[in-house]
């Protein structure tokens, strides 16, 4: 076999800090798509006949809305003023959900007199009512927002939708895998090759089987190195 470096966990170049949600920028699939150009979008004054509405990241779970908003939203606070911010999560029950959201809308409304604006992270997860109930504070109350979401929204502007292909998700290995040793490189694309990317949806949980791959490749090498 052939020789190489140790892999530790603090060394695996799938470890949670090298893929959390804005450890790597986000990538457009189509290289004609500029996040100055979405910036344009999400700023530009609704004058239409037909206000769009609140602006809304829409794409499956792991597919890069976080990674994209947390990009954008430094973007927009030129324009827009303070943002406030709220994650809703999976992990809190549905009353948890609403309490975050009454909160932050709560501090949007103390503090008008600075035009605050919404950023929220999961919108999904407060469910159909709830979701319809934010939208009409929305509009009578004229507070901006962005936000994502596993689905679309009626009322929202879905201004854009995130997706992955093969040829992104061998981009971004790549540029995990920029320092490692050759050897274990090779494993893990030999691994990405025995794939479907083409229907793989969820980033984050293929950076956690890479991680797995990784740990288990190492723990392997060490084996037949002690025999």
């Amino acid at each position: 076999m052939t020789e190489m470096s140790p892999v530790f966990p603090s060394d695996n170049p799938f470890r949670v800090r090298r893929v959390k949600p804005g450890a790597i920028p986000y990538q457009f699939v189509d290289p004609e798509i500029q996040q100055d150009d979405l910036v344009r979008r999400i700023i530009t004054p609704d004058t239409g006949p037909k206000p769009t509405g609140p602006k809304l990241i829409v794409g499956p779970h792991g597919s890069g809305k976080t990674t994209l908003l947390h990009q954008l939203v430094p973007r927009i606070r030129q324009y827009w003023g303070t943002e406030i911010w709220v994650t809703l999560s999976s992990d809190l029950s549905p009353g948890e959900n609403q309490n975050l959201l009454r909160r932050s809308m709560g501090k949007a409304n103390h503090h008008r007199h600075r035009d605050p604006w919404l950023v929220i992270d999961g919108i999904e997860q407060l469910g159909r009512l709830n979701g319809w109930l934010l939208t009409r504070y929305l509009r009578r109350s004229g507070t901006r927002c962005l936000a994502t979401s596993h689905r679309r929204i009626l009322g929202w502007d879905h201004f854009f939708a995130t997706r992955l292909n093969s040829e992104l998700i061998h981009r971004l290995c790549d540029q995990l895998l920029a320092d490692a040793d050759p050897s274990l490189r090779q494993k893990v694309l030999n691994n990405l090759s025995s794939r479907d990317l083409h229907t793989t949806t969820d980033l984050r949980a293929l950076w956690f089987e890479l991680y797995d791959l990784v740990a288990d490749f190492e723990t392997q090498d060490r084996t037949a190195a002690v025999r």
